[in-house]
């Protein structure tokens, strides 16, 4: 995966489509994300936890199975996130800009 992939800008655009809690629930994930940089997230699997429940709770269920989550690469959520949004974009119906 491109190291120079901008991971805020899809969780940005994946948050058109949604409303209720789980907008605010990217919000919270790409805050957390804002804050910290490539070389953390590397290093620091803490500094984006809220990634990994969101990405759990929300894209890939399965991953709740025995904290199965807790294993859960950087890129692999990103992956998922990508494929999500290709998803939402092929349904079409967007909440904001």
């Amino acid at each position: 995966m491109d190291i120079n992939f901008d991971y805020l800008g899809l969780i940005k655009e994946i948050a058109k489509y949604k409303k209720d809690e789980e907008y605010d629930i990217l919000g919270i994930v790409h805050d957390q994300l804002a804050a910290v940089n490539l070389e953390q997230i590397k290093n620091d699997r803490r500094c984006w936890a809220k990634l990994r429940h969101y990405y759990a709770f929300y894209i890939d269920r399965t991953k709740l199975r025995e904290t199965a989550y807790m294993k859960l690469l950087f890129w692999e959520c990103i992956k998922g996130l990508k494929a999500h949004l290709r998803e939402l974009e092929r349904q079409g119906y967007c909440h904001g800009n």
